[in-house]
């Protein structure tokens, strides 16, 4: 039997073998099965193999074992990469013909078919696979449980919801297997690094541009961090080095320890054009220590900081409530919309205010309107109205000083995010934005 046959009598049989982890390890791992046991009747499907790849199934319709065309020596039976190409009805949630692979026919089946059914169509790609884009997508259709007679082919509902928690539970248990730690090229660097960084470097001085300069050192480096996300182009892409990384730990590493800004305001900042690499540049040492002393400072610091804020600003709203529904205030503030986040606000229409919700968002987005806003609210006694602070935080009367106390712990984010992968970088200054 062809193995994409094998793979789709297996995964289409009312015994459900994908439902077992040893099943999935037995195709998609290089190991070696047997039937030692000398089990009658193994499990439906139970694959066996040996050292000369060759593959055999148990079929559990003719309760004999079955051989899978091909010999797959030192390598697994079906490779997650391995492109499969689905019909129409090929699996339940196959509406239309589709060129996959096996590790998406891998997710599909566990965390789409197997709480859901046929209810959400077969998804293809990383982005639309994640549990960000799922959840989104079940969120919008989730409904409280009904009794089986009264479902509908298109609602999920919440034992369904708790199926897919445990399928995806069940996923995080191949990470092993299936995810790589490294790569080579992760693990190396282009070789020509170091002569683009140099050529780089000549270019500024040729043109008489200071190296020390913040705006300089950002234009070379990014040209480096360029060449570095294109060096890894194995099964690295994408998986062991996020955009942060390439920007910090791997530019200094491998291309040139960077900028690094003055211990205090009154002196000059001082680019280290040396990667880590070559070996720390002794002539540089108390710039680097400089460095290293105050991101440990700034750690403490600033961790305690986002404490304090946090306390200040709950005590200053812990009383405030949102006693009326509208204050009736004609001002607010002037928004573009362009976020999902303002779902919820109201912007005014000829002095009425209007909700901004799913349904009109799209004929919305794009507009600068004004929007009510608790800067503007006529509440008296330091609390707020519930269209002025919107619909979610009208929710709950204590929503408000848990919103403000919020903007500390998003302060302490981008203290910590400075600390950890902050990079230099050059942007162009929209003062329409900047200061409205």
């Amino acid at each position: 039997m062809k193995k994409r046959e094998f793979f789709l009598k297996a995964v289409n049989h009312e015994s459900q073998p994908y439902c077992s982890k040893e099943w999935w390890l037995s195709i998609l791992t290089e190991c070696y099965y047997t039937d030692d046991n000398n089990s009658s009747k193994p499990y439906p499907f139970k694959v066996i193999n040996n050292k000369a790849g060759q593959f055999a199934f148990f079929d559990p319709d003719q309760e004999q074992w079955v051989d899978i065309d091909g010999i797959y020596k030192d390598r697994p039976l079906i490779l997650i990469q391995g492109v499969l190409r689905l019909k129409v009805g090929d699996l339940p949630n196959v509406f239309e013909d589709v060129v996959t692979t096996y590790g998406e026919a891998f997710h599909n089946l566990i965390k789409l078919i197997f709480p859901f059914g046929k209810k959400i169509s077969y998804r293809t790609g990383l982005k639309d696979l994640s549990e960000t884009s799922i959840e989104s997508y079940i969120a919008s259709r989730l409904k409280d449980d009904v009794p089986k007679d009264q479902e509908t082919e298109t609602d999920i509902y919440t034992h369904e919801y708790l199926l897919y928690g445990q399928a995806v539970g069940f996923t995080t248990g191949f990470n092993n297997y299936f995810v790589a730690s490294v790569s080579p090229k992760s693990l190396t660097a282009d070789p020509n690094q170091t002569k683009l960084r140099d050529k780089l470097l000549k270019e500024v001085k040729d043109s008489g541009r200071d190296i020390n300069d913040p705006t300089v050192v950002a234009e070379v480096e990014a040209k480096l961090v360029a060449n570095d996300v294109n060096w890894i182009d194995d099964y690295g892409k994408n998986y062991f080095v996020d955009k942060g990384h390439f920007e910090t730990a791997r530019k200094k590493v491998h291309s040139m320890h960077g900028y690094e800004k003055p211990f205090s305001d009154k002196s000059k900042g001082i680019t280290i054009t040396r990667s880590l690499s070559e070996g720390i540049d002794l002539n540089k040492l108390p710039e680097i220590a400089n460095a290293i002393r105050e991101g440990s400072h700034n750690r403490s610091v600033n961790t305690q900081l986002g404490g304090v804020d946090f306390k200040e600003a709950n005590r200053s709203f812990q009383n405030t409530s949102v006693p009326e529904e509208d204050c009736g205030s004609i001002n607010g503030l002037y928004k573009l919309i362009n976020s999902k986040k303002l779902i919820g606000s109201y912007y005014l229409d000829k002095g009425k205010p209007v909700l901004i919700d799913e349904a009109n968002y799209s004929s919305l987005e794009g507009k600068e309107l004004l929007v009510r806003s608790p800067t503007e609210c006529q509440t008296k006694d330091g609390n707020f109205c519930k269209v002025c602070v919107g619909k979610e935080l009208a929710r709950s009367s204590t929503a408000t000083a848990a919103a403000v106390a919020g903007i500390s712990a998003d302060n302490l984010y981008i203290f910590m995010k400075k600390i950890h992968v902050s990079s230099t970088k050059v942007t162009e200054l929209d003062l329409t934005q900047a200061f409205i």
